[in-house]
């Protein structure tokens, strides 16, 4: 079976991540599998050297749609696709005209929460019904899902994100006085409650270092909160790393912040390294379908500073309940492991190419 996965680029955000780990994956099981990153030539992620991944334009953000729909359909023929797998709302747009009268299969897969993103509502009601003309459905909670026409529903799959198979061992040893996070620096990781919240940890903590690990559009804004909130000196705008999770599996306490996610990568390797995480409980469900609220971390509910606030400390307080959370967290590397979630896929991709 010839698989093309389209996604936007492969060299941030989560989606990408996932289509490097699953093509590997598949690649490894014999499959011939390519890749189309519409928007972006640089590749970042670890992917299978026998993977193909295509070359998109020279200037690719500067291309119309009608040209980036093209560039699709070229790239499944190129390859022979029996099947286009394609991720995140607009890239899906693209396939599903890409694959009208053509032979291979589409689906589609929602990477984040669809009541929200995309942002233009217009975008959202296309998107509801030209989504009833592909083939397949991928979503990463059943919140998700469950936005969608009962027909959609019916021929979907909720499939969570894979754990990388190269991550390190949990840490069990003293923890350092650090709280992390890592994730674009957009309005929706809504750093400004986790500063706020961190601003009022600090005053109780002033031993406690805030490292931010990220790069994005807010920046600047996140930058000058801090200093409004005086908190430079506590507090570590760390960029893009190399090594992420070696850089902070010996943190004490690792926090996602999130209005809304699909589901977190960063939040599941942070669990899948034993790192004890406290969370917003945002939509679309991805944070509730991983922490279960007191046994392997803590879910606040979304903007609420004095709970976030409460929840933080008291993992720094209380040592024994943090490695306790640890511990637990890190079954998500069994649950979630790229064997179990990349079998899915595969399963779901041959019962809708009827292989």
């Amino acid at each position: 079976m010839d698989v093309l996965f389209v996604v936007d680029s492969l060299c941030e955000g989560g989606a990408g991540r996932v289509v490097a780990r699953l093509a590997s994956f598949f690649q490894r099981l014999g499959l011939s599998v390519s890749i189309l990153p519409v928007f972006d030539n640089t590749i970042k992620y670890d992917v299978n050297s026998r993977v193909n991944v295509l070359r998109t334009f020279d200037k690719p953000l500067e291309h119309s749609v009608v040209e980036r729909i093209k560039l699709i359909r070229e790239s499944a023929c190129e390859t022979n696709a029996d099947v286009v797998v394609s991720f995140l709302s607009y890239i899906n747009l693209y396939a599903i005209v890409a694959g009208i009268g053509k032979k291979w299969k589409t689906i589609v897969s929602e990477r984040n929460n669809p009541y929200t993103d995309p942002g233009n509502k217009m975008i959202r009601f296309i998107r509801r019904y030209l989504y009833l003309l592909a083939d397949g459905y991928v979503f990463q909670t059943n919140d998700a899902r469950d936005y969608f026409f009962k027909h959609i529903r019916a021929k979907s799959c909720v499939i969570a994100n894979p754990v990388a198979d190269d991550i390190p061992e949990p840490y069990r040893g003293i923890r350092t006085k650090r709280i992390v996070s890592a994730g674009r620096l957009t309005r929706q990781k809504n750093y400004t409650l986790a500063l706020i919240a961190m601003s009022k940890v600090l005053h109780d903590h002033p031993d406690y270092i805030y490292e931010i690990y990220g790069e994005g559009e807010e920046r600047e804004s996140i930058t000058k909160l801090i200093q409004q909130l005086s908190i430079e000196n506590n507090v570590v705008l760390k960029g893009h790393v190399t090594k992420l999770l070696d850089n902070i599996k010996d943190a004490s306490v690792f926090v996602l912040s999130s209005d809304y996610e699909g589901m977190s990568n960063s939040l599941i390797e942070a669990l899948a390294i034993g790192l004890p995480v406290v969370s917003t409980d945002h939509p679309i469900g991805g944070a509730r379908q991983l922490i279960s609220n007191g046994e392997n971390g803590i879910l606040v509910p979304v903007g609420k500073v004095d709970e976030l606030t409460r929840a933080i400390c008291d993992l720094i307080d209380n040592p024994e309940l943090a490695n306790r959370f640890g511990k637990a967290a890190t079954r998500v590397r069994k649950d979630y492991s790229i064997e179990v979630v990349g079998n899915r896929w595969l399963k779901y991709i041959a019962s809708i190419c009827g292989k």
